[in-house]
């Protein structure tokens, strides 16, 4: 990754100072672009460029002027390339790539199995920042490591008073069950309150809604939807969790095992098909969130538990039937984000 590549595009172009022009316009046309396009969902090759003299590069008349009509990128899965032009954006579907690389007058940015590039007078300045998607177009980025730092921060130790809620007992062996959408309301109120807090706190992300229990299409509940007001992102997240519950009498009530990630994988497929009726021109992107509780040889009687029994499942991650493994062909479907939390154990 290159963090000082503003630098070195000026050095490409012989300390021209339009170089930095180039990149500002660029940087900014990549911005405005991505608001239509997510990069992180396309396995072909994309290209954005301008010019120092402001001509064409590519044939003028391949072109199709699409400045108020970017909606063409949402569902764009070949190779395209796009030239900057006075601030209007012609696109081409079907262009001479050896053609447009070879220009020495270009700035030309590129982006393709999720590494990132600008090539400056013919030199190749790689970018690349995140493991998937553009640092131009981020939002999808941020979200999983939001995530991330819930399940270390509030979930891995039951650090957040609200999730804490979803315990029978103090050493957290068994969720608490026994009533409507108990113990998911609290799972759903804890990490919408996360949130809430990374909206309050990091402004600089942009600001999004989220609403509890969202309706898609008025059929059907998904538990978490996130909105970015400033770009075309919606997120979907759907929360299961793994282990047993018991009710105020002590009964076991609910026991859920591995298979429960299948189950909310098929819910996740049905939300996104409603989500893309409802939302036609938005990019969405679905997460599953499983919170494994589970205990190994634990009993309606028991009471305390074993550092063996206790961190049993500690490592084990979840086995998704085949059939279900839906992020390896929907790029809109995130693979299943695991959060492991700990019980209290004897020593």
């Amino acid at each position: 990754m290159s963090v000082d590549y503003p630098i070195k595009i000026f050095q490409a172009f012989n300390n021209n100072g339009n170089a930095i022009k180039l990149l500002e316009d660029l940087s900014k046309s990549l911005t405005e672009i991505f608001n239509f396009f997510e990069p992180a969902f396309f396995n072909s090759k994309f290209y954005i460029f301008n010019e120092l003299n402001n001509n064409f590069v590519l044939p003028r008349a391949n072109a199709r002027l699409i400045t108020l009509n970017k909606e063409i990128l949402l569902n764009q899965n070949n190779d395209f390339a796009i030239q900057l032009i006075d601030g209007n954006l012609y696109y081409w579907d079907s262009f001479n790539e050896d053609a447009l690389l070879d220009s020495t007058s270009s700035l030309i940015y590129k982006f393709h199995n999720n590494r990132e590039y600008f090539i400056a007078n013919k030199q190749t300045i790689e970018i690349t920042e995140q493991y998937f998607g553009s640092r131009f177009s981020n939002e999808f980025w941020e979200l999983n490591n939001f995530l991330e730092r819930y399940a270390l921060q509030k979930i891995r130790q039951s650090s957040c008073p609200i999730f804490n809620k979803s315990w029978y007992d103090e050493k957290r062996i068994f969720f608490k069950g026994g009533g409507k959408d108990i113990p998911e309301k609290f799972m759903q109120e804890s990490l919408k309150n996360f949130i809430d807090d990374i909206r309050i706190f990091k402004g600089e992300i942009g600001q999004f809604e989220n609403d509890r229990e969202h309706m898609l299409n008025a059929e059907r509940p998904v538990d978490l939807i996130v909105k970015w007001e400033k770009s075309n992102r919606i997120a979907l997240i759907e929360i299961k969790w793994l282990g047993k519950s018991k009710n105020e009498e002590g009964r076991i009530t609910s026991t859920h095992t591995n298979n429960r990630a299948d189950e909310g994988y098929q819910q996740l497929k049905e939300y996104c098909k409603l989500a893309k009726r409802d939302n036609p021109t938005k990019i969405i992107k679905c997460y599953l969130v499983v919170i494994d509780g589970r205990r190994w040889q634990t009993n309606e009687d028991t009471t305390t538990i074993t550092h063996i029994n206790g961190m049993h499942y500690e490592n084990k991650e979840l086995e998704i039937g085949q059939d279900k493994q839906y992020w390896k062909t929907h790029p809109n479907i995130e693979k299943p984000i695991r959060m492991f939390v700990e019980p209290i154990c004897e020593m």
